[in-house]
């Protein structure tokens, strides 16, 4: 069982053992400002979650309808968990969630479940997500955030912090968690993750060569 706090990630259910429990957020820069910033409990390794953000930017990012999907999100409070509690026939108040009501739960709001991850960006654009809890400080928690991917919209640049191996790049966002590396979205490919991926595990990549192979 998990615990159920306002502006904590949802507990869930148990997830197939084949992901891996890594740790990491999704986020969406707009006009300067974190609209998304989704938690993700799983696989959040570039050739994981980092592959399922690459390869919506490349197959199905929409601007127009992306922003469309935003405008369709309400922020999380605590008269809507409680409506959302209802509806999940959710009656103890003791601030836990067993297997079947978390089952209940995401069954209604799945944006909300920490199994969805990056998926919550076609879920977006898609005008399918509801409600928003926006977890943006968990990318300053450098213990437990162990990855993160910030989108920017305006400038079509994605982001991955997690590891620094000593890119001449600047990051854009403010945080102690280590920069990695910077796309254009034009630039991501099939290859770009896992060749990040094992750019992380080797750390002898050229990055000259790197920037080529894009």
């Amino acid at each position: 069982m998990g615990k159920l706090k306002r502006s904590k990630m949802f507990p869930t259910q148990s997830h197939p053992s084949f992901f891996m429990g890594t740790r990491h957020i999704t986020m969406v820069v707009l006009n300067d400002e974190v609209v998304i910033a989704q938690y993700g409990q799983w696989d959040g390794y570039p050739d994981g979650q980092g592959e399922t953000i690459s390869k919506f930017i490349r197959e199905k990012y929409d601007y127009a309808k992306f922003v469309n999907g935003l405008k369709k999100i309400k922020p999380l409070t605590e008269e809507i968990i409680s409506d959302l509690h209802t509806q999940a026939q959710i009656f103890r108040n003791d601030g836990y969630l067993n297997t079947d009501e978390a089952k209940r739960l995401y069954a209604i709001v799945p944006e909300l479940n920490r199994d969805t991850g990056a998926e919550i960006l076609e879920m977006i654009q898609d005008g399918k997500v509801k409600y928003h809890d926006n977890a943006k400080d968990f990318i300053d928690d450098t213990l437990f955030c162990e990855w993160a991917y910030i989108l920017y919209l305006d400038t079509e640049e994605l982001e991955v912090y997690g590891n620094d191996l000593g890119t001449t790049q600047k990051p854009k966002y403010k945080t102690d968690n280590p920069f990695l590396y910077r796309f254009k979205f034009s630039e991501l490919t099939k290859e770009s993750m896992s060749m990040l991926a094992d750019w992380c595990n080797s750390g002898n990549i050229d990055l000259g060569l790197f920037k080529i192979l894009l």
